[in-house]
């Protein structure tokens, strides 16, 4: 006989179709073995809406016992769990960009004045931007930090952000001379939990691990990676003898100078092209090194074809799926823990998997590469201080008829 509820296994759920068979051996019980349980009986009808009825109660006490375990709780029961470990889900953070504008000196650009990528996304004047950093000097042009209008990875790629979306007289051009520094969305459940992980594991262990659950905790950070020199000569990627390195993708950059100067021994130095000081307890300015990664931007075009499945916004889904693949929030299928991450490699076929999980998509030929109107079929390598890039106006999508 089998066990179902709480077990030494664990909570093991009734499945409709056990609870629908044992309803029906109950009829049978009392009204005997000819009594008519068809679905299209009165009595089958009955059976039906109980046990499933019956099943909806199974499932809602598998989630409430699960509700107290780290590896299958999610949403809110995740974030109240979880802040027994002492973290929190990661909020979305708004994308960032320095905008060049031009005009009449003395002009002054409203509060809430409004600038426009080509691909739509919209940027707002920072709120800490004061009355004197946005008014216009004697030589016309004036640089001035902006951020998407709402919270979420808005791109916005060098030169195009060259759309006045609040004309203010005076206000004659705008533009971006680099990327924007895309911000992130709400932390997906499979990365909070991966991140939970980290942070109840490495602590434990060694001043490596504890410094990477520390930086995994900052607003904004989407990936750590700690190379450590132990040896008594600078190594091959450049490192110094006995000193780790740091790379650290997002985040403030004192926030992270910040985890990295509490995690460290007196020999244990940080190395980086980053240079933060941070005051010790005894008032005294130190240096703390990292380094962020160079970006390497990917160029995609996948051609496919669709059958009746093939949703209407469907090429824009595939772009999507794609992005979110390459930073480990594809949640679907379980993928939170795959992304082309700091020093990991582009796998060509890796890229099949967020292409396919969009209905009714045949993918007929795919090139990658890192120049537009790529024609490559190979994995793209990525040096162990590089990540790569993934943005929808540099993904193609056609559809072969």
């Amino acid at each position: 006989m089998t066990t179902y509820g709480i077990t030494p296994e664990g909570f093991k759920i009734k499945r409709l179709d056990v609870i629908k068979s044992e309803q029906e051996a109950d009829y049978k019980n009392v009204f005997g073995n000819d009594i008519v349980l068809t679905p299209q009986s009165t009595q089958g009808q009955e059976i039906a809406n109980w046990s499933n009825n019956n099943s909806l109660l199974w499932e809602m006490a598998g989630i409430a016992y699960n509700s107290c375990d780290p590896k299958y709780v999610v949403d809110k029961a995740q974030d109240r769990l979880y802040l027994m470990n002492g973290i929190k889900r990661k909020l979305a953070t708004k994308s960032s960009v320095t905008l060049t504008i031009t005009g009449t000196p003395g002009t002054i650009l409203p509060t809430d004045s409004l600038a426009a990528a080509q691909n739509g996304n919209i940027f707002q004047i920072n709120e800490d931007v004061d009355l004197i950093d946005r008014t216009i000097p004697a030589s016309g042009t004036i640089d001035i930090l902006f951020n998407s209008l709402n919270a979420g990875e808005f791109s916005g790629p060098a030169g195009t952000i060259n759309i006045i979306e609040t004309p203010t007289s005076g206000w004659l051009t705008v533009t971006n001379a680099v990327d924007a520094t895309i911000g992130t969305n709400q932390e997906i459940s499979g990365n909070f939990r991966n991140r939970q992980k980290i942070s109840t594991s490495n602590r434990a262990t060694n001043i490596i691990d504890s410094l990477k659950g520390s930086l995994f905790e900052i607003d904004g950070v989407r990936e750590v990676k700690v190379f450590d020199n132990k040896t008594p000569v600078t190594d091959s990627r450049g490192i110094p003898a006995h000193r780790y390195s740091p790379i650290i993708d997002g985040g403030d950059d004192n926030s992270v100078a910040q985890a990295i100067f509490i995690n460290h021994t007196s020999g244990n130095v940080s190395f980086g092209s980053v240079t933060v000081q941070v005051t010790n307890s005894l008032q005294q300015q130190v240096d703390v090194q990292f380094s962020r990664p160079i970006d390497v931007d990917i160029w995609v075009i996948v051609n496919i074809k669709t059958n009746s499945d093939f949703p209407q916004d469907g090429i824009d889904q595939i772009k999507k799926a794609i992005v979110a693949f390459s930073r480990g929030e594809l949640e679907a299928d379980n993928n939170c823990d795959r992304l082309f991450g700091i020093g990991q490699d582009v796998e060509y076929f890796e890229l099949l998997v967020p292409i396919n999980s969009i209905c009714g998509t045949f993918v007929q030929s795919l090139f990658i590469g890192t120049a537009p109107a790529p024609a490559g079929m190979a994995n793209i390598p990525i040096a162990f201080n590089e990540i790569s890039r993934f943005d929808e106006s540099r993904i193609e999508v056609n559809i072969i008829v």
